[in-house]
């Protein structure tokens, strides 16, 4: 049982939607004196409206500590991709609150990613990634790398660098099919010559019934796209709706491959 002075603590990924919800809805009550966010007052909020309606218990210090490793990991989380910096909004203030670790203003940058970033997906980079390494353990580090900037990326509103990402990543899982079905030394001869990835689809494919090249192919298409887009300097138009649609068409053809591997690569 919990004592008196403890609370089931929420995950990171709970605390930092929790956190970044309320930081969307624009609420001045998770602020104090010179801080937009005041981590105190942020989890006293999560305490009185997520876990208990008892007045007052959301300022019970002892209870406020005994959860907050997981919002001071989401509180760093919002740091490093710098939506938040540490400290207070004007710097007539700063030596009032020196030494004081709880309080963080928002940065130039965090006011445009709570307008802009899409509260669809995933904040928390960790859950995204997760998502899309969930479907095929055998798609290797390759893919497993590139999905995770792929989603950084994203959450950084770097739309360009999340859709060229999408498209490595998918094309690493060609890779890797192909690597299981022809050996390593083969599939890379293939690759890497001209026309490399084109020449691997077609080993892949072979004698494949007609639907299942069809709906192979559907789901490549995004490889063409966006590798062939960040191979060129001109100006492109891509943007969060492009970045979402090439996430979401990754975490399809992942599935695809996945649930299909043995067909693929036999």
């Amino acid at each position: 049982m919990l004592g008196r002075n403890q609370l089931p603590a929420p995950s990171e990924d709970e605390a930092l939607e929790f956190i970044t919800e309320l930081m969307r809805r624009g609420q001045q009550s998770i602020g104090h004196q010179y801080y937009d966010v005041h981590l105190p007052t942020l989890i006293g909020l999560y305490v009185s409206q997520r876990v208990s309606p008892t007045p007052g218990i959301g300022t019970d210090t002892n209870l406020i500590e005994s959860i907050a490793a997981p919002f001071l990991s989401a509180i760093w989380s919002l740091c490093r991709l710098g939506v938040l910096r540490p400290g207070p909004t004007r710097l007539d203030s700063w030596g009032q609150f020196r030494g004081e670790a709880t309080g963080y203003s928002y940065t130039e940058f965090g006011r445009r990613w709570l307008k802009e970033a899409s509260p669809v997906l995933p904040t928390f980079p960790n859950k995204l990634t997760d998502l899309l390494l969930g479907f095929g353990k055998q798609f290797g580090d390759a893919y497993r790398l590139r999905c995770n900037d792929a989603v950084l990326a994203h959450n950084g509103l770097a739309y360009y660098a999340c859709c060229a990402m999408v498209g490595a990543a998918a094309e690493a899982i060609l890779l890797q099919a192909a690597v299981a079905k022809l050996g390593q030394k083969k599939a890379e001869s293939l690759y890497f010559n001209r026309n490399g990835r084109s020449a691997l689809q077609k080993s892949l494919l072979g004698q494949k019934p007609q639907t299942f090249r069809t709906e192979f192919e559907r789901h490549t298409d995004l490889i063409t796209y966006w590798r062939d887009q960040s191979a060129h300097g001109h100006q492109t138009g891509i943007k969060e709706g492009e970045a979402y649609m090439a996430l979401s068409g990754l975490l399809r053809f992942a599935h695809f491959a996945s649930d299909n591997w043995a067909e693929l690569t036999e």
